[in-house]
């Protein structure tokens, strides 16, 4: 990419997005007869409902295409790199395209409208869960994290410090990722697990809580 095309971005705060849902196992499917998508699909926020794929941000879509807004914190010319924040990418996901926000994106608040099954942003969609760690967890995250700052490529390892791994943590679990076949909102059977860039993080939930039960590197990160 001509370093160029980069010249002027950086009087932008925010910019969109456009990408390609590369880990949707749709998408790898052999022949198009296979790769179908569903009408209607149930958002977790309906409790199981079903609902049109066109009114939900569900991943898998006729044409696996997907568009976030994120805050553009840095534009380093040199090297022809973007740093962004508040970003909801998997590491390595293909970019098609990146346009400036700008204010004419954004409606007239008296023109806004929203199914009433999408929450505010001072609205929860659930109880948050309270996020506890198991102190051999912490242990395993204390004793890990040094390894990875040295191994892994920087876009894995986002947080610094183990207070700040424990901070990401906890924030992502809080808000109950599980989907609805996982009892999302109810007491769990079972461990379950996410990855976090460089870490997993097994956990299981009871009594409003998610426990964190173990922490682990995972694979494919290593840094060239």
């Amino acid at each position: 990419m001509p370093r160029a095309a980069f010249e002027g971005l950086a009087l932008f705060r925010h910019v969109w997005v456009t990408f390609v849902f590369d880990r949707n196992t749709n998408v790898h499917k052999a022949s198009a007869v296979e790769r179908t998508f569903k009408a209607k699909v149930r958002p977790p926020l309906l409790g199981g409902k079903k609902v049109g794929l066109f009114a939900t941000r569900s991943p898998h879509r006729p044409n696996p295409v997907g568009l976030t807004l994120c805050r553009l914190d840095r534009v380093d010319l040199q090297e022809g790199r973007l740093y962004l924040s508040g970003i909801d990418l998997c590491d390595g996901t293909a970019v098609l395209d990146i346009k400036p926000y700008v204010c004419h994106d954004r409606p007239e608040a008296t023109t806004l409208k929203y199914a009433a099954w999408v929450p505010s942003r001072d609205q929860a969609s659930s109880k948050p869960l309270e996020v506890r760690f198991q102190p051999r967890a912490l242990e395993q995250l204390q004793e890990l994290l040094p390894r990875l700052h040295q191994t892994s490529l920087p876009s894995r390892v986002y947080y610094p410090d183990v207070a700040t791994a424990v901070q990401c943590v906890s924030e992502v679990l809080r808000l109950d990722i599980r989907g609805l076949n996982q009892k999302r909102g109810a007491d769990g059977t079972g461990l379950y697990e996410c990855r976090l860039g460089a870490i997993g993080v097994q956990f299981d939930v009871r009594d409003g809580a998610a426990w964190v039960e173990r922490v682990h590197g995972m694979g494919g990160n290593e840094k060239e």
